[in-house]
């Protein structure tokens, strides 16, 4: 009797270990990573892929969580998508996208080829290819709120470039390092925050008319260009350039090289480090500028003006072109600007 229960218990313990590794192989496992906290997170079961673009559909309430490989260039694409990146102690990058509705889907868009880790989210109808019959991303003037989530995980370390663009919904990056860096808003939100005293070769971010944020902007080169949006730069360095068309854009510097501003109807902030010194050259304005720094206090109202705020000697340049918006320019510390007229007043 024993013998034939063990005849008939053996193959079944067999088969079960054979189909768990294949079901392991298939969908992956659950892993123990530490975030930045050094806390133990869990990695639900995912889909590793590998190779070329290829597009999964994303529907219903069910969370889908996918790993690819960490490549040395990142490149995201989101529309009508609420995201999370954030770097972590892992080898791959880990993504769990899902509806919150059960009524709509969604396309998924991996590669990892070419050096180039990608990926796009967003809902079906809108493609971020120009030549698509699809609705273009930056034409998408979707008001609503997003119905898509996305949470990824990259791992930690210096990539050699990151590309972004974000059109509807909000997308919100931690800790991410590269050395090339390109950002492309329509009218959602973005921000991101750099680790301190990782220098980037250059910055470079395009906002129509959403909201940008980047913390920690330590970079070599930079170029800002503000539409109608909301653009806020800290800890700013280097060599670059900030045009303003109508909207709202701020820069913090952490070091004074050299900035170039163009400002048409917009509000320009400009945030000296304490004790700043550079040339002022001021080639065109019909609006209003405010220099009220430690080195000086003046406003200027005329077409051309050169000059020095404190030592003569040095070698740091600010160049303005106004047209009728304000430009100020100030220190960190903050100091009250009065427009003498009484129309105007910066804090």
């Amino acid at each position: 009797m024993l013998k034939k229960l063990l005849t008939v218990l053996i193959p079944i313990c067999i088969l079960s270990f054979l189909s768990s590794l294949m079901i392991e192989q298939i969908i992956g496992k659950k892993d123990l990573y530490k975030d930045e906290n050094k806390t133990e997170i869990q990695i639900p079961s995912f889909h590793y892929y590998e190779g070329g673009q290829k597009r999964f559909l994303i529907s219903s309430e069910i969370e889908y969580v996918y790993r690819i490989p960490a490549l040395k260039q990142l490149s995201f694409n989101f529309s009508r998508v609420n995201a999370v990146v954030t770097s972590y102690s892992g080898e791959d990058i880990t993504i769990s996208v899902k509806c919150d509705s059960e009524n709509k889907s969604a396309i998924l868009t991996l590669s990892s080829d070419n050096d180039i880790s990608f990926i796009e989210f967003c809902p079906k109808g809108i493609s971020f290819d120009k030549n698509s019959d699809e609705t273009y991303w930056l034409d998408d003037n979707y008001r609503g709120t997003p119905e898509y989530t996305a949470e990824i995980m990259i791992p930690k370390g210096k990539y050699s470039s990151l590309s972004v663009c974000q059109g509807t919904g909000s997308l919100t990056m931690s800790n991410i390092n590269a050395l090339d860096n390109t950002f492309s808003v329509s009218s959602g939100s973005f921000s991101l925050t750099r680790d301190t005293n990782n220098t980037a070769d250059n910055i470079s971010l395009e906002v129509r008319s959403g909201s940008a944020k980047i913390l920690n902007a330590d970079t070599k080169s930079y170029d800002i260009n503000n539409d109608k949006g909301e653009v806020e730069i800290s800890g700013l360095s280097g060599r670059g350039d900030l045009f303003n068309t109508s909207g709202n854009t701020n820069a913090s510097f952490s070091e004074l090289n050299y900035a170039g501003i163009k400002n048409y109807t917009g509000n320009v902030n400009v945030f000296l480090p304490p004790e700043t010194s550079s040339k002022f050259i001021s080639d065109e304005n019909s609006g209003t500028i405010y220099i009220k720094t430690d080195n000086a206090d003046m406003s200027l109202y005329e077409t051309v003006e050169t000059c020095t705020i404190g030592e003569s000697n040095t070698k740091n340049f600010i160049t303005v072109s106004n047209l009728t918006g304000v430009v100020t320019i100030k220190n960190h510390s903050g100091s009250t600007v009065t427009d003498p007229n009484g129309d105007y007043i910066i804090t």
